[in-house]
């Protein structure tokens, strides 16, 4: 038995549904309104946050961690580099997405006085992480690195209504947002920009 709890609004939340898509994995999703999160699922998510993994009876936290365990628990496509450099790779740009991409505009969805770095300073150490060749963050292989970063991509909409930065990407990273917004586990989990709009909208009114 595999169960994910999730948000359709919470891109970590996303990133392990990605996951779980591209592999094929078959499992039960558990939708939890962040808004007012049930108490019995506070009493269940040890940090009280989404997404949280069921799989026989084990419990696992944490976006990054669920991703890593889907891909090496479960058969089908391979999403992490068996060569151990591009693996070592992988887990670095993971390190430069978290605190070059998603600490520095996470903050603006809830605060549009949040101040965005100015876009040469913003996009300059995500190209300098991504492979040369491309299409994709390590090269040719679609990886948990490129299913780490798009989330924050998709909702982008939201910080240009909140704070007026346009999506302004430099030349390899817009390839790569290309090859993969059109992956098809992506297409399958994806929401248009009006979904997200009219949640945050929903949100400042209350």
């Amino acid at each position: 038995m595999v169960k994910l709890y999730t948000s359709e609004i919470c891109p970590f939340a996303h990133r392990a549904r990605l996951v779980a898509s591209a592999k094929g994995i078959e499992h039960e999703r558990v939708e939890i309104d962040l808004k007012e999160m049930p108490q019995w699922y506070k009493e269940l998510s040890p940090n009280q946050s989404v997404p949280f993994l069921q799989h026989d009876e084990k419990g696992i936290p944490e976006s990054w961690i669920i991703m890593q365990y889907l891909d090496e628990a479960f058969p089908g496509l391979k999403l992490t580099p068996e060569e151990p450099f591009l693996r070592a790779k992988m887990r670095l740009a993971f390190e430069t997405i978290g605190s070059k991409l998603i600490s520095v505009v996470s903050p603006a969805f809830k605060n549009p006085d949040h101040v965005i770095p100015e876009d040469k300073e913003l996009w300059a150490p995500l190209e300098a992480s991504l492979d040369a060749n491309g299409p994709f963050w390590l090269g040719a292989q679609l990886t948990l690195a490129d299913l780490a970063a798009y989330p924050w991509f998709e909702r982008w909409a939201v910080l240009e209504q909140r704070t007026g930065r346009k999506l302004n990407l430099p030349p390899r990273l817009k390839a790569w947002l290309q090859a993969v917004s059109t992956q098809p586990a992506v297409l399958k989990e994806a929401h248009p920009p009006q979904y997200y709009l009219d949640f945050f909208k929903e949100t400042v009114a209350k």
